[in-house]
């Protein structure tokens, strides 16, 4: 799998794991960090694609996700929440799936 995927990193992410009260998760999402290839920090393009995107139903922190990862033009936003994924249905440039969506859009990951 090296070479053909890389993990964006984004302030979002780092301030909702700072945030996180399980210390073990905290401590194994933060190794993502490290394997990023990428950090999206906070900007005024980013603040306007979140509003965008909240104005179709996102909230908050899941527009500031979303935001983060069409700026950084990621392939894939991969999530478990299925309520994201029902809202991003009608978001242009972000592809938004679960795990499973991906491996089965990518085949052998």
């Amino acid at each position: 799998m090296t070479g053909k995927y890389t993990l964006v990193w984004s302030y979002i992410l780092q301030f909702e794991n700072d945030e996180n009260p399980y210390i073990n998760r905290k401590h194994e999402i933060r190794k993502w960090k490290n394997q990023a290839s990428q950090f999206v920090t906070a900007s005024e393009n980013i603040i306007v694609k979140a509003k965008e995107y909240q104005a179709v139903g996102l909230h908050v922190k899941d527009a500031l996700h979303c935001a983060c990862a069409f700026s950084a033009k990621a392939s894939y936003f991969i999530t478990t929440d299925r309520q994201l994924i029902k809202a991003a249905q009608n978001m242009a440039g972000l592809n938004v799936v679960n795990p499973l969506t991906f491996i089965q859009e990518e085949g052998n990951v």
